[in-house]
């Protein structure tokens, strides 16, 4: 009995260390070819590395736009955000990005937070990103 119950209890933590799975609402498609990013500075210039080749890597050709540039030739346009800790690592702990048509209005969005203790949270942002933008964009974009 007791090598069940050690079975179950370690079941638990296990399953309370996975690192939850990010909440996305996908963009529909089709996608036009250009999407803008607005440059959030107070962020890593890591994660707007990784967010900009993981778009890339889509087809989408990235403008960047300064935070208080004009949006408004652009079919779709982004923002983000993303919180870093420090745990034996910097690692990306949190993360926003919202994609708006050029009627401002909410096109997609990704949220991915990885909690405490977690033991996914020592993946690469990279790799992060990645996985957001697949989510965000399902397929590849083609030009009209």
């Amino acid at each position: 009995m007791s090598k069940l119950m050690f079975a179950v209890l370690l079941g638990f933590v296990v399953a309370g260390c996975a690192v939850p799975a990010p909440k996305v609402l996908p963009v529909a498609r089709p996608f036009p070819i250009e999407i803008c990013v607005i440059e959030n500075p107070r962020i890593r210039q890591g994660f707007l590395d990784a967010y900009q080749s993981a778009l890339e890597a889509k087809g989408f050709h990235v403008r960047i736009v300064p935070p208080s540039g004009a949006v408004g030739d652009c079919a779709l346009f982004s923002r983000y955000t993303a919180d870093w800790n420090w745990d034996l690592a910097v690692y990306l702990k949190s993360a926003m990005i919202w994609i708006y048509s050029d009627e401002h209005r909410v096109a997609g969005q990704a949220i991915y937070n990885t909690g405490y203790f977690k033991l996914g949270m020592y993946a690469s942002a990279k790799d992060t990103v990645t996985e957001l933008v697949d989510q965000l964009f399902p397929g590849t974009v083609t030009a009209p």
